[in-house]
């Protein structure tokens, strides 16, 4: 039980060593309790936090707490929703993961979306108490239930969201879905090269190239560790912006002020931080 500490060796077909970049290996062992079965991954719901409008993920379960876990967490309505409004919706979007930012990067589950038509008099208007009602089970289904009070209604999302989401994902034709989320992730390598030292961002880059090896291999199994590639890429680079985040703020601050000063030989800013993308208004 615990740490198991392991040295990896790597020798090619004639025997000849070769060197790795890490060769220790830490295996982990632990085991279902009476009291329950520890997560696998953290879970969490897409929300916009009050004090600054940022986009963050409001944990539902941390990784390595014990499953099930039942719980009621207090949202507002980022919006109004009108009866019969089929255009609208407030969306719970699931997602799987700790990348803080930007909080795309994590896996989504799924989404849970309470729509205008679902509603049979009265307007949830915006501020609303939304009570979410949560269950995640020990083989890592989210279910959710939302209350409203102010209507006098609840909502069910219907349905489990798994906490891995392969099965939503046909790798036998995701070659240009996975390409282009590989190459989006080089795009913003190539942004901070220069703020981040290369060694924090070499193993990005490995994982990258590798993801977009086995995403143009035409083979679900290969598209499959693509998938994973992108993921563990994506870890780390957000790992690589908070180590360094004091010198990405600078840049950033930088890039403002020669905008502000009328610096027409300034590029416009980069979101070198990695946020992007407005809150869902219905978050």
């Amino acid at each position: 039980m615990g740490d198991n500490v392991f040295h990896a060796s790597l020798f090619d077909a004639s025997g000849k060593p070769h060197p790795l970049p890490d060769p220790k290996l830490v295996l982990t062992r632990t085991a279902a309790t009476i009291e329950g079965i520890p997560a696998s991954h953290s879970i969490g719901v897409e929300v916009q936090d009050r004090v600054d409008g940022t986009v963050v993920l409001d944990h539902l379960v941390k990784q390595g707490e014990l499953l099930p876990k039942k719980g009621v967490r207090i949202y507002r309505a980022g919006m109004t929703l009108k009866p019969g409004d089929k255009g609208t919706a407030l969306n719970f979007r699931i997602r799987e993961g700790e990348i803080a930012d930007p909080v795309t990067d994590n896996r989504l589950v799924g989404v849970f979306s309470v729509r205008g038509d679902d509603l049979e008099d009265r307007p949830i208007v915006i501020g609303a108490e939304l009570r979410c009602e949560y269950e995640v089970t020990d083989s890592g289904n989210v279910v959710l239930q939302v209350q409203v009070p102010s209507v006098g209604s609840s909502f069910n999302s219907g349905r489990n969201f798994y906490s891995r989401i392969e099965g939503q994902i046909d790798f036998d034709h995701a070659e240009q879905l996975l390409l282009d989320e590989a190459r989006e992730v080089e795009r913003r390598v190539q942004q901070l090269a220069g703020h981040v030292p290369d060694k924090d961002l070499e193993p990005v880059t490995r994982r990258i190239a590798r993801a977009e090896k086995y995403a143009s291999a035409n083979d679900a199994e290969r598209a499959k560790q693509a998938s994973e590639d992108i993921q563990e890429a994506k870890q780390l680079l957000a790992a690589a912006r908070t180590k360094h985040l004091q010198a990405i703020r600078e840049v950033d601050l930088e890039e403002v002020c020669s905008l502000f000063n009328g610096d027409p030989t300034r590029r416009p800013l980069a979101s070198l931080t990695g946020r992007g993308g407005a809150a869902d208004p219905g978050s």
